[in-house]
């Protein structure tokens, strides 16, 4: 095995991934455009926090970016990290989604 390569668990690179997560955030190419990105996210899911049960949604996000854009792999990875946590949907969505990430 190569120094460079980390042995991978089965099963534990989605999970180390999610655990991981971050926005990460790219230079628009293209600024001065004025445009929106359009992003439908189905596989939200996280915990009600009355229940206790997984509840599920569809995430639709639109922006206008400006110097940046939020990266798609690394915003996918920040929604999954929802899915233990305890969300109320219609409240707290700035809670899913902290404004001007």
């Amino acid at each position: 095995m190569d120094e460079q390569q980390q042995p991978r668990t089965p099963c534990r690179y989605g999970r180390d991934e999610i655990e991981a997560n971050r926005l990460e955030r790219w230079p628009n190419a293209h600024p001065k455009w004025d445009y929106i990105v359009h992003l439908k996210l189905p596989e939200f899911t996280c915990l009600c926090p009355r229940s206790g049960f997984p509840d599920f949604a569809t995430m639709t996000i639109d922006y206008a970016p400006d110097q940046h854009f939020v990266e798609l792999k690394s915003l996918k990875l920040y929604i999954n990290g929802s899915r233990n946590r305890q969300v109320s949907l219609g409240n707290n969505t700035p809670q899913i989604i902290p404004i001007g990430c």
